[in-house]
């Protein structure tokens, strides 16, 4: 994080941060006694902040990429809001992708819950639902989730859930009592009907067998653009204009079904756009992507 600090001085600007950052060092605007160009926020979107500045948050594919944003952190990113790519699009990323899935990474941070377990006896040709915390308050979105599962369950879909880890885990990435007990009656509500998965089993053995994925908008996996999966999402997240958006319950049983609306290269257009172009994970990207937001 401290690239961008460097960065942004080599270029003559002051800059802060808010103080759920943590991030220090003496380049900052309030340490020197000098007024900042530029604040530096986090876990936050440019609506709920004093005033105007820039929203660093960690993301996907894999551990060490970062974004920075004038709009906000996942979901409220640039891309959420505005349905077009830098021009020309780059290329896939084969190798990267290629590393990812030979080991297996998640977006994790933290190496406990960034791991995989064996799996076994995957249905084949189901419909995959990828639960995590909402960012939304306002979003009933266990409600949903139940109501997505009776929909697909009656028109004889395989459902398969995977609960990211840190729904289900502690942070030393062992089953935390508290979280199950909360989940209890979703997993009572659907025993025998559906399959899920909320330990370490990795999407990376799931998704190979996946017809469809629906996601939330505060899902911040990417393993589906590497799989080539058709994505529904259910809210707005920032690959919105580039993948299937259902707006209302009725539309999720023809997304699924009807898959002509699936455009692969217009799904890894913005993959690649969102990993070449737009993240930062190391020095170069970090000028690059300063260079972009001046």
């Amino acid at each position: 994080m401290m690239s961008i600090a460097y960065e942004m001085n080599k270029r003559g600007y002051i800059i802060t941060k808010d103080a759920d950052l943590n991030w220090n060092g003496p380049e900052f605007g309030d340490g020197m006694g000098r007024t900042p160009d530029i604040v530096i926020y986090t876990n936050c979107n440019h609506y709920v902040t004093p005033q105007k500045g820039w929203y660093v948050g960690l993301q996907g594919p894999a551990p060490g990429y970062f974004s920075i944003d004038k709009v906000g952190c996942w979901p409220h990113l640039e891309s959420t809001y505005t349905p077009k790519l830098s021009a020309p699009v780059p290329k896939y990323p084969e190798e990267l992708v290629y590393n990812i899935k030979d080991k297996k990474l998640n977006h994790y941070n933290n190496k406990h819950l960034n791991r995989s377990d064996d799996i076994h006896n995957i249905p084949k040709d189901h419909v995959l639902l990828i639960m995590g915390t909402t960012t939304q308050s306002w979003v009933p979105t266990w409600i949903r989730f139940a109501e997505v599962c009776n929909m697909l369950l009656q028109h004889n879909h395989k459902v398969v859930v995977k609960f990211l880890p840190d729904i289900a885990l502690d942070q030393y990435g062992e089953r935390d009592t508290r979280k199950i007990e909360k989940l209890d009656h979703l997993f009572k509500q659907f025993e025998g009907n559906i399959t899920c998965y909320y330990k370490h089993e990795s999407l990376h053995d799931i998704l190979p067998n996946t017809k469809a994925v629906i996601v939330e908008d505060n899902i911040q996996n990417l393993e589906p653009f590497m799989y080539d999966v058709p994505i529904i999402t259910l809210g707005a997240p920032p690959y919105r204009h580039w993948v299937k958006q259902v707006y209302h319950p009725h539309e999720i049983i023809d997304a699924v079904e009807n898959l002509s609306w699936f455009n692969e290269d217009r799904q890894r257009d913005w993959f690649s756009w969102y990993v070449n172009d737009y993240l930062c994970s190391d020095t170069d990207s970090v000028s690059k992507r300063i260079d972009q937001l001046l």
